[in-house]
């Protein structure tokens, strides 16, 4: 994928874009398998203007010709959906599509651009690998998000994204560095038969873009959260009806003390799926309910100080206080081990 944006007066370099997998229920290799088939990716070289696309060594010759572009005047099965968008046949690969987005600024100084490589609608296939409701995004969802903050050792300052492109960031931390790029156009496709169904535009998100700004980063995260579960039936519906109760809610305070109690508080935040579990497990037959794991997470990663608030200050420090620990910091028993890291008087009446 590529996205740069276009000055009103003059061309502008498009800036390189590092676009994520195709994204769906049964994990980026089987995605990649349906879009692309299961024989190599290679990557071709275009000129300046242009991404670098992903094609496949195809065993059947019969399908290349000497033709340098034998497909691009193909009629597309995959229709627009967006007025500001073009879909152009990939030259050489009928499978996919170009699809490119163009937007003019709200402030008149330029353009928007992003350019994607997309599948083309297929004939069902891929039964076994997908259910009839299933739905893949480009570009994947979560490698969009705003990367979750972390802190420095023994500090609690936070290293700070850097703008170094129209919507491009990078941080630096010790050995860690991160880059970040900006995307605001996403399109869902059915899984077994790559129709392109929705286009997904953050007109809104784009203002003010700012990835150290608190509330814009939940809001830009959230907005693409809201897209995973909105084409999710089945999962709206679950999440519409249930809410945490107290029982619930004293049952997870429980097993996460529990947890912390025997394990040591700089252990929350190396929790394994199987000491989650554990805890959903109670949370469930406290609460007779049958939450999964991401429920959960969920409370962990949306806790704040009115809400969860000594495990919002867990998952925001634990991190530093553990390398305190192995770097043999002092901590006294006491501190470590609490009988309630989460005081009984936070618990729900």
């Amino acid at each position: 994928m590529v996205a740069s944006e276009e000055s009103s007066q003059t061309d502008g370099d498009a800036t390189p874009w590092t676009g994520g997998a195709l994204r769906g229920t049964a994990g980026d290799a089987l995605l990649r398998a349906a879009l692309l088939g299961d024989s190599e990716e290679d990557e071709l070289e275009t000129d300046a203007d242009t991404v670098s696309l992903l094609s496949t060594e195809d065993s059947n010759e019969e399908q290349w010709s000497d033709d340098p572009a034998p497909h691009a005047g193909r009629e597309l099965r995959n229709k627009k959906i967006h007025p500001e968008e073009t879909l152009a046949p990939h030259d050489i690969d009928p499978t996919l599509i170009i699809a490119t987005f163009k937007y003019q600024l709200p402030d008149g100084s330029g353009w928007y651009i992003q350019q994607d490589t997309i599948p083309e609608q297929r004939p069902s296939s891929d039964e076994d690998k997908f259910q009839l409701s299933d739905r893949i995004f480009l570009p994947d969802l979560d490698e969009a998000k705003v990367p979750r903050k972390y802190k420095t050792k023994r500090s609690n300052d936070e290293p700070k994204w850097i703008n170094t492109g129209a919507y491009s960031w990078e941080r630096t931390s010790g050995d860690n560095h991160e880059v970040w790029d900006a995307t605001f156009v996403f399109r869902r496709f059915n899984a077994r038969t790559h129709k392109y169904e929705h286009c997904y535009f953050a007109e809104k998100k784009m203002e003010n873009i700012d990835p150290n700004n608190k509330a814009w980063v939940y809001a830009y995260n959230k907005w693409l959260d809201q897209i995973n579960r909105r084409s999710n039936a089945e999962y709206q519906q679950k999440k519409s009806r249930e809410h945490w109760t107290a029982t619930e809610i004293s049952a997870m305070y429980d097993g996460l003390n529990a947890y912390i109690r025997t394990n040591g508080i700089d252990a929350f935040h190396r929790m394994s799926n199987a000491d989650l579990q554990t805890i959903v497990d109670g949370i469930n037959t406290a609460g007779n309910k049958n939450r999964g794991l991401d429920a959960l997470r969920g409370q962990i990663n949306s806790a704040h100080e009115r809400k969860n608030a000594s495990i919002a200050y867990l998952r925001e420090n634990g991190p530093a206080l553990a390398s305190y620990i192995e770097e043999g910091g002092e901590v006294s028993q006491e501190e470590r081990f609490p009988e309630y890291a989460i005081p009984l008087e936070e618990y729900p009446e």
